[in-house]
């Protein structure tokens, strides 16, 4: 898709170069890839797809669903990007019917620096780079045990009680969206209410400069205009949506997770009306 994670663009760009035929598929200005979009533009020497099960930026789901059945359908590969929705939702290779599926531990509360790719039984990869036969002799190199451990902990706490932290979750997140709309009617919220993740409030503020507020007004809010992975311009997600120059210098990412409590949606909501308040006074021109 238009607006996948680098670590998906970066090696499609990459094997580009090559002399690989690469379509993207256009992302609709609420942040959702189309199966009819997708299926326009498989040809008959189409080999692989891949789009991500949720959006980094906005938390869109997408529907990977329906994309892999399109693909099986006609013997292509599908991959999806799950980092963003493994630990956020419930996801399940059986029920996807993908044939690659990649996840981060650091997104489920696992360590920084492992990860792990789902491969379904007759897919043939090349090895990451040459070596040891370790994983499969995929990638070379003793495996980092303690990484590896925290990581099945993680997975294992998630499946225990993820139900109930969706609910907690969507809980905390509707009462930030009733307040953001109660401080700021102007504010736009991106995604439909049951086709995002719980965790993810992405709002864009009418006639706010965004990097300004959470700069100047409100820097102990913890809360960002873009992924990590794209840290200039406008946020790479908002580009591909084709909104509003207007809107999209408002873009805030939110985020929410397993240690949020109610406390601290009320007081965000405080020092936000404070910063807006204190912004459009002092603003000269900054604020609309």
């Amino acid at each position: 898709s238009a607006f996948e994670h680098p670590s998906v663009l970066k090696p499609i760009e990459h094997i580009a170069k090559k002399g690989v035929s690469i379509d993207f598929v256009p992302v609709t200005p609420e942040g959702y890839v189309e199966v009819d979009e997708v299926k326009k533009r498989i040809k008959k020497n189409t080999v692989f797809v891949s789009i991500m099960f949720a959006n980094n930026e906005i938390g869109t789901i997408q529907p990977v669903k329906e994309i892999a059945e399109l693909c099986k359908e006609r013997d292509i590969i599908f991959h999806t990007d799950a980092c963003q929705a493994v630990g956020k939702i419930p996801v399940n290779v059986k029920e996807i019917n993908c044939d690659l599926l990649s996840f981060s531990g650091h997104k489920m509360y696992a360590p920084k620096g492992i990860g792990a790719l789902f491969i379904r039984k007759g897919i043939k990869l090349s090895p990451l780079f040459l070596g040891g036969n370790q994983e499969r002799g995929l990638r070379a190199g003793t495996e980092p045990l303690p990484l590896i451990a925290s990581l099945g902990v993680a997975c294992k706490i998630i499946k225990n009680d993820l139900n109930e932290e969706i609910e907690r979750l969507l809980y905390l997140r509707d009462k930030f969206i009733q307040g953001l709309k109660r401080i700021y009617p102007d504010v736009h919220i991106l995604g439909s209410p049951n086709k995002i993740l719980p965790n993810t409030i992405a709002v864009c503020f009418k006639g706010i400069d965004a990097r300004t507020l959470l700069k100047e007004y409100v820097p102990n809010i913890c809360a960002s205009t873009g992924s990590a992975c794209h840290k200039e311009g406008i946020c790479h997600s908002i580009k591909m949506m084709n909104i509003s120059k207007e809107l999209a210098k408002g873009f805030i990412r939110f985020s929410i997770g397993r240690f949020t409590n109610l406390f601290h949606i009320e007081r965000a909501l405080e020092i936000l009306e404070e910063g807006i308040r204190r912004m459009k006074n002092e603003s000269n021109g900054l604020c609309n």
